[in-house]
């Protein structure tokens, strides 16, 4: 856990370099969005959300995430509960499977994904005769699926520009679109809790009248608990037996972020068009990461000495040794830093203070 969002993909690049592999590392992008802003995530982040958090699922049967890289203010984000995710994840088509279009169409709703005439961007659908395109979150291009009645005869890549094929697939998988369930039901019930939640003329507010007529409008992540019956947090995805490292600053950016969450509801509180829930209702305390960084086997890495400060239990405090002083020459071939370098079992990073430094210690 990094302090900041822009260091934690830097982190696990570092990360990735010392093991002298990526696999197995995952990252939770930030949604990159100011709290009560009436913008949502662009559709790119939050696709990378989502895979990361389909893959935490698969993580339960396979272990296949290793290490999951996140950044403090990202923590306080609630989530989709894992059975909505899991609901979500079972859309997959495969060529020569018998499957009912319209059926499939129903799962795209459900998924969030929006019908639209012709696909541009991660996240729709389009319906033409016999045809179905379909850009999927996370995908680099568009994918069109052929029916021959109720039989899935092609799937195949194609160009949104030019509207041409370019490749042929056995089978895919649909990632949901966003965070949010947006087929009729859904709908529905999350007006219904609108209402109660906000019972002063709920028509006056732009979320509860675009969703009426099918529409997801900008911000509406900012009621995200209004369309689930319980929500999560990421500690909720992670196993038990999970291990937290802490980078230095990590408390303060958590009460940092929530003291600016706090004042931005002050600000925005009482607009009837766009009305707020809460903070504690829309979004993860610091004192619940608390507890459940206490729950959990930690490593509080941090610059000043703590030789004065009890170890909690299950806790480790974590300092660097001196870096080995080694010279440049070739003097003495115990200490040289030619010899040094070529021990075996040693991954060595040189770092200098500028390039030209840098430069002149690689020749």
């Amino acid at each position: 856990m990094t302090p900041e969002p822009g260091r934690v993909e830097q982190f696990m690049q570092q990360v990735a370099w010392l093991r002298g592999r990526g696999e197995g590392m995952a990252l939770l992008p930030d949604r990159e969005t100011l709290p009560y802003d009436l913008f949502s995530p662009h559709p790119e982040i939050t696709s990378r959300r989502l895979e990361t958090l389909s893959g935490l699922l698969a993580n339960e049967a396979f272990r296949t995430v290793r290490a999951l890289f996140v950044a403090a203010p990202t923590l306080l984000d609630r989530l989709p509960p894992r059975a909505q995710l899991r609901h979500w994840l079972g859309v997959s088509c495969r060529t020569g499977q018998e499957l009912d279009p319209d059926d499939l169409r129903r799962g795209l709703d459900e998924a969030a994904y929006l019908r639209v005439p012709l696909v541009n961007e991660p996240g729709e659908y389009a319906v033409r005769g016999a045809l179905l395109d379909i850009f999927p979150s996370g995908s680099p291009a568009p994918v069109r699926i052929e029916f021959f009645d109720r039989e899935i005869e092609s799937i195949r890549r194609f160009n949104p520009t030019s509207q041409r094929s370019t490749g042929k697939l056995d089978s895919f998988s649909l990632p949901p679109a966003r965070e949010l369930p947006l087929d009729s039901d859904s709908i529905d019930e999350f007006r219904e809790r609108f209402r109660r939640r906000f019972p002063e003329n709920p028509a006056r507010a732009e979320v509860f009248r675009k969703l009426g007529e099918g529409v997801a409008p900008q911000g509406a992540e900012n009621y995200l608990p209004l369309f689930f019956e319980r929500t999560e947090t990421l500690w909720d995805h992670l196993p038990s037996d999970s291990a937290v490292v802490l980078l230095p600053g990590v408390a303060t950016a958590l009460e940092s972020e929530w003291e600016a969450i706090v004042d931005r509801y002050r600000q925005r509180d009482g607009d009837l068009e766009q009305p707020c829930l809460p903070p504690e209702e829309l979004f993860a305390p610091p004192d619940l990461h608390k507890a459940a960084v206490a729950g959990l086997r930690s490593i509080d890495c941090r610059p000043e000495s703590l030789a004065d400060i009890a170890v909690r239990a299950r806790a480790q405090d974590v300092r660097a040794r001196p870096a080995p002083m080694v010279p440049l020459n070739r003097s003495d071939e115990h200490t040289s830093l030619e010899a040094y370098t070529q021990a075996p079992g040693r991954r060595i990073l040189l770092a200098a203070e500028t390039a030209g430094q840098r430069e002149l210690v690689r020749e």
